[in-house]
């Protein structure tokens, strides 16, 4: 437990900084503070994490048992994002990294009681090749001309967000959105794309609208130049012991700043300082903060400090997500094709949203000729259903779509209650206004997934921008 700590430090002594999180973007930041410190030790600085959970690491969590390794938050990272990378790098686990594997790189999608294909040429969601398309048995004759009419497509008139079901729709139909591009971006952020944000969660596409008017056009002509590209490592990544290994590297390296199991209950400016207040008593004393908590969590401790943007981050919506993995000692009698895995549109009213084929996707996941397989549930049953009907209706399901009837020999469920934020329309805005009501607070800086991207590099990228701002809050030049 934290003490009180003086309110009247000099500041030319030291000053201090604390982060509110020990999520990977609390971790990324607190471990760039110190990096920055070691190289200005003219300039000494006292760092201090607080993460209200028994151990630090968030969502990064790896469950390794009876040779299996399973996930129960993200399996992988975009390797051509330098947020993770580059963190990866400074740590020396480069050599540990793992791509998909090569043969088991196609991917698919339930609709109509069938697993499809997904067809090549997909980039952030839009088509880059018509021929795919046009081949594929997911859409109809007229689906297939509607995708081809894409460039023919008026520009938008006006420049206010939009949902991503619309962008999509307008840009290439609606068999398009239902059958393939909603189910794939809206899993990847969680939510409906009724109401996700256009701009927030595909602001490449929307800036090649406003370019190109074209989005078929514009993604043909940057083939030639991503096909040129070289040096670049492979899209999605992992560490061959797990998403966990890097958290773990950070706690590791951060034990002396790491309170875990300490949960601040409120925060307050006293005497030209943060005061923080933590459960069942103790103060900390800080001259800048970064808040890497969820935003609604965040909302609640700024309510003392400004109700404005309180209720900014607090209309930043999150849903909850579960997992089961189910791991199988031995290849069992299945139809599992060959891939990563598939998502589920929303026309066979599944309660799954999406497997992955966890032991074909990356390499050592399962014993060797085993399986290892991960199914996804959204918000709703995520909240509603026990463990164990989460488990029950997982193994239905995959006895339905899969024929995997076997009784595994693993078995492994997490629920993580409103752990995605949900970019909806109108994100970036409430974020823009959040960031500048933030500025106003001498020293009070946002970071995390709510904000500007829910990936591990987003968030590491977020962290560390933080700590930028807060060192500079602490010692202005």
């Amino acid at each position: 437990m934290i003490g009180t700590a003086r309110a009247d430090r000099p500041r030319a002594q030291s000053a201090t900084i604390a982060v509110i999180g020990g999520g990977i973007t609390g971790l990324a930041a607190a471990n760039h503070l110190l990096e920055v410190a070691a190289a200005n030790r003219a300039r000494p600085l006292t760092v201090a994490l607080f993460e209200r959970a028994e151990k630090a690491g968030g969502k990064l969590a790896t469950v390794r048992r009876a040779g299996f390794l399973a996930e129960s938050g993200p399996d992988c990272f975009l390797g051509d994002k330098p947020g993770a990378s580059g963190l990866i790098d400074r740590f020396g686990l480069s050599d540990t990294l793992i791509p998909v594997q090569e043969q088991n790189r196609k991917s698919y999608i339930l609709h109509s009681k069938r697993l499809h294909e997904i067809p090549d040429g997909l980039m952030m969601g839009a088509p880059t090749r018509l021929s795919p398309m046009l081949a594929s048995p997911l859409f109809s004759t007229v689906g297939k001309l509607r995708i081809a009419l894409e460039p023919l497509v008026a520009r938008r008139g006006i420049a206010d967000d939009e949902s991503l079901a619309h962008f999509i729709e307008r840009h290439f139909g609606r068999q398009l959105l239902e059958r393939l591009v909603g189910p794939l971006i809206g899993g990847i952020f969680g939510g409906d794309p009724h109401e996700l944000s256009a701009r927030a969660t595909m602001p490449q596409m929307v800036e090649l609208e406003r370019q190109w008017r074209s989005l078929a056009l514009a993604l043909r002509a940057a083939r030639p130049r991503q096909r040129g590209a070289t040096g670049r490592r492979p899209s999605m990544l992992t560490l061959r012991g797990g998403m966990q290994t890097l958290s773990d590297a950070l706690i590791a390296r951060l034990a002396a700043v790491v309170h875990s199991g300490t949960e601040v209950t409120a925060i307050r400016r006293d005497s030209g300082r943060w005061r923080l207040s933590m459960a069942g008593g103790g103060e900390f004393f800080a001259d800048a903060v970064i808040c890497a908590a969820p935003a609604w969590i965040t909302a609640r401790l700024c309510r003392t400090i400004d109700k404005d943007l309180a209720e900014l981050l607090g209309s930043i919506h999150y849903n909850s997500v579960a997992t089961v993995n189910l791991g199988y000692n031995t290849m069992p009698a299945c139809r599992l094709p060959a891939g990563t895995g598939f998502v589920t549109s929303r026309d066979d009213q599944r309660l799954l949203t999406a497997v992955s084929f966890s032991s074909a996707k990356f390499e050592n996941r399962a014993p060797r000729g085993g399986l290892l397989v991960r199914a996804f549930f959204g918000d709703g049953p995520a909240r509603e259903l026990t463990e164990a009907e989460l488990l029950d209706r997982a193994r239905r399901e995959l006895a339905d779509i899969l024929g995997l009837v076997a009784a595994p020999v693993l078995t492994h469920v997490s629920r993580l209650i409103r752990a995605m934020p949900c970019y909806g329309v109108g994100h970036q805005q409430r974020v823009a206004r959040a960031e500048a009501r933030a500025a106003a607070l001498e020293g009070f800086i946002l970071a995390g997934a709510a904000y500007r991207g829910v990936g591990v590099p987003d968030c590491i990228i977020s962290g560390e921008a933080a700590a930028r701002r807060a060192y500079g809050a602490v010692y202005p030049e």
